[in-house]
């Protein structure tokens, strides 16, 4: 069940990145099997979010990013194969 509706999620997204510009596409990501963050996409959402007033605070978005503990575990367990 769940897997249906995962599957129905991403055909919708890979639709919808189908409208996108070739810029925005790019951004789309579903996941990363390492655990890594797929920053553009991220800050795609925060600008939009600015964009819109959504969040109007004077908070950046690249200090709240830290990859060291995802990192760490790929250096340990070796990268997902």
């Amino acid at each position: 069940m769940v897997d249906d509706a995962l599957a129905k999620f991403l055909s919708e997204a890979v639709s919808l990145g189908v409208e996108l510009s070739k810029e925005q596409t790019e951004a789309i990501q579903v996941v990363n099997p390492d655990g890594k963050m797929h920053v553009p996409s991220i800050k795609m959402d925060f600008d939009y979010f600015k964009q819109m007033d959504y969040y109007t605070g004077k908070l950046e978005l690249q200090p709240l990013i830290d990859t060291q503990f995802i990192d760490y575990a790929v250096q340990q367990l070796g990268p997902y194969k």
